[in-house]
Order: C-alpha cells, then sequence, then structure tokens
C-alpha cells in the first residue's frame, strides 16, 4: 500500500512540473531547459525529465538549429488548456 501512495505523489508531482513547464513555454519564444526551470521553480533535472516526457509525447519540440531550446506545440496548448479547465 505504500507504494501506491508514493506512486500516487510522484504522478502528482510530475503532472504539476509537466503543467507548470507547458504555462511557461505558452508564453511564447524557444527557451532553454535552464530558462525553463527558472520560470517553473523547479531544479533542472525535474525540468528536463518533465521536457522529455513532454516532447515524447509531442506536447513540446526541440528547434531544430539548438536542440536546448523547446517551444510548445498546438496539441501542448490544448492539453494546457485541459489541465487548467
Amino acid at each position: 500500500m505504500r507504494g501506491n501512495a508514493t506512486r500516487v505523489r510522484d504522478t502528482q508531482a510530475r503532472t504539476e512540473v509537466e503543467s507548470a513547464v507547458l504555462a511557461v513555454l505558452d508564453l511564447g519564444g524557444m527557451l532553454t531547459r535552464r530558462q525553463i526551470a527558472a520560470g517553473t521553480l523547479s531544479t533542472t533535472w525535474a525540468t528536463w525529465r518533465a521536457v522529455a516526457r513532454l516532447a515524447a509525447r509531442g506536447l513540446v519540440v526541440a528547434s531544430p538549429y539548438d536542440r536546448d531550446r523547446y517551444s510548445i506545440t498546438a496539441c501542448g496548448r490544448t492539453e494546457l488548456w485541459r489541465r487548467r479547465s
């Protein structure tokens, strides 16, 4: 039982960081992971994991010119809107 509670907490924290990343990217522009982390008040590591998960789901995309810069996709904006509702 204790393991399930930990997993639920981890999932909630992950969702909060992902939502924060989407919200920061929704402001516009191509941001680095450090800029995103500063905007979310999360650690760089937590931000990187969230960005990687969001990119795998097509909600954010890396710049073709600088792989360390990311922007939100149309699907990402839809997901952010859904999470805010």
